[in-house]
This record gives structure tokens, sequence and C-alpha cells, in this order.
């Protein structure tokens, strides 16, 4: 069969339609990472539901266990945890948007704390989440109005968090991976503190005098 260039053209027209039906990055960009995140939450859950389920908390309900907590003046226990590491899985899925892990680490500071009956906080991930999708749709709108290569960085943010995801279980995957989303987020603070001083010596040297 020989090609002619109406073939060509029918086929850059079929191209042309798949890319538009694509849906846009004001969709992508929020619905991906809250894929991402909701996928690392399900293995963060898993992980201390092996590590502080039922079979491990079974130990605390043992006779002997029970004498010596009962050694206390008044019969209950209270632990009192001031402070505990994120664990690198936790990190990597609040790293992802640090505006979004400031403000829902504000109202639900202890939300990254896991026990035996609470491995993870509903409400935490409902701000984060919700203030996530916000921010990402404000980024996708922002990048699409004429900067081309800065919505090719953020789509590129977002493989390669999805690439990374499903390798959350290995500690060394989750630990770099937190520590270059922070990286990320360092390199766009900077990259918009420039464009608003840009911007603001733009005004300042068209100003009339």
């Amino acid at each position: 069969m020989r090609w002619s260039p109406s073939a060509g053209n029918i086929g850059l027209r079929l191209v042309s339609k798949v890319l538009m039906a694509l849906p846009s990055s004001r969709w992508l960009l929020p619905l991906g990472h809250l894929f991402v995140d909701t996928l690392v939450l399900a293995l963060w859950i898993g992980q201390g539901h092996q590590l502080l389920g039922p079979k491990k908390t079974a130990l605390f309900h043992q006779p002997f266990a029970t004498d010596v907590l009962f050694l206390q003046e008044s019969g209950v226990v209270s632990f009192d945890v001031r402070y505990v590491d994120p664990s690198p899985n936790f990190l990597f899925l609040t790293a992802g948007n640090i505006p979004a892990a400031f403000v829902s680490a504000s109202f639900r500071p202890r939300a990254h704390i896991q026990t035996g009956t609470k491995l993870w906080d509903p409400a935490w991930f409902l701000i984060h989440e919700s203030v996530s999708c916000l921010l990402w749709f404000l980024v996708a709108v922002w990048t699409e109005n004429g900067r081309a290569r800065a919505n090719g960085v953020m789509l590129g943010y977002l493989a390669a968090r999805i690439g990374a995801a499903p390798f959350q279980l290995f500690p060394i995957v989750a630990e770099v991976g937190w520590k270059l989303e922070v990286f990320f987020w360092l390199a766009l603070a900077t990259y918009v503190v420039a464009l608003a001083i840009g911007w603001g010596f733009g005004r300042v040297l068209k100003a009339p005098r």
C-alpha cells in the first residue's frame, strides 16, 4: 500500500483529535495528584496495619502485662506521645504539595501518628486533599495561559510521583522521593519570586515619570 498525502492528513487529524480528547492540565493535575496521594495513603495504612494490627497489639492483653500495667495508682494506662517522627511514606504524601501540607498540619498536627486503633486521620486527609486539588487547579490555569514550558514541568512532576508511588514500601524510595519533592517546591518558589520581582521592575520602568 502506497502512502499518499491525504492519508497523512487523515493521520494528523486523528492524532489531533486524540490530543484534544485528553483532559486539560486543570483537571489532570488535581485528579492525578489525588490518585497518587490515595495510593500512598493506602500503602501507608497497610504498612501500619502490619506493624500495629491486632496480632501486634495482642501482647498487651496477656496476664503478665496486665499485672504490670495496673501497678499504677489509677489503674489506667495513658501514653503521652509528645512527638513521633513522620514515616517516609507520610512525608512523600504531604511533600507532594507543601502549601497544602502546612494547612492540613496546622489543623491536624498529629495526623502522622499511627496507633493500633487509628491508622489514619480522615479529617486530615480531607483537608489536605481539598487544599491540594484547589492549588493544583490554580497552578494549571496559570501554566496554561502562555506558559507551556511550566505546564510541561508540572506534568513531568506528576508523572514522576505516579512512577514512584507504587514503590513507597521501599524506605529508600520514599526517603529520596520526599526530599526531591521538597527540592521541587523550593525551585518553584524561587521561580515565582523571580517572576514577581521581574514583574515589579517592569511596572516601575513603565511607570510615567
